[in-house]
């Protein structure tokens, strides 16, 4: 019998221990980069004495202003998490939620659709953390951006290894990134990808890509294999 993934293996992952554990000593500095209406932030805010929530979607960061309200200790920056500090001129959101230019892709969000585009202001992990500390957990889900939020992250990751929170996918793609770096650089500052129920561990850059799949998007805890 024939496969169309023959290197996807059954994935049975459905509870979250690991990231249970991992926010059970009750972090001081959580980054929710991708926080989108605020439902993760909401989450972390009750382990997390603060929150830092990223989201640069216009009506989501309004959704997350509207939470950021009512829990006081999650702080709502209107920015998108790359390599370089810069700015976005007309974005839009597509059926992935990837954030890409308006007009470039014919599959717009239907939320989107008519709607007109929007600028979007990138930062880094290692200039935000200049001003205000390194965290001491991270959440990243930022449908594409995700190689970029690590290189912007190089020195702070590499100094303070913390937690992650990971959205692997093939969405990295769609800006030109390779899924194969991505990993390659994970595994270079020393993580390694855990199952969210933290039954499977891909100790290796080759068992990661072997085990996870990369036809959709699939959370995964990144953890130092030096963190016990």
């Amino acid at each position: 019998m024939s496969h169309q993934f023959p290197n996807i293996l059954p994935l049975f992952s459905q509870t979250y221990e690991l990231w249970d554990k991992l926010l059970s000593v009750n972090p001081k500095l959580c980054f929710d980069f991708g926080a989108n209406n605020g439902g993760m932030a909401q989450s972390l805010a009750q382990k997390c004495k603060i929150v830092h929530a990223f989201e640069p979607v216009p009506d989501m960061f309004d959704k997350l202003c509207d939470v950021a309200y009512v829990h006081r200790n999650i702080v709502p920056f209107r920015l998108g998490v790359a390599d370089v500090r810069k700015e976005l001129k007309g974005q839009s959101v597509f059926n992935t939620w990837s954030i890409l230019p308006a007009g470039s892709r014919p599959d717009t969000a239907l939320d989107y659709v008519g709607k007109p585009p929007f600028d979007m202001k990138l930062v880094t992990l290692d200039e935000h953390s200049e001003i205000y500390g390194s965290p001491d957990i991270i959440k990243l889900d930022v449908d594409g951006y995700e190689l970029r939020v690590l290189k912007g992250g190089l020195k702070t990751l590499s100094k303070k290894p913390v937690p992650i929170y990971f959205e692997y996918s093939y969405l990295p793609t769609f800006l030109g990134d390779s899924i194969e770096e991505m990993v390659a650089l994970i595994y270079k500052l020393g993580y390694q990808a855990w199952s969210i129920d933290g039954k499977y561990v891909a100790e290796t850059k080759e068992a990661m890509i072997g085990h996870y799949p990369q036809h959709t998007s699939y959370d995964v805890i990144l953890v130092h294999r030096d963190q016990k």
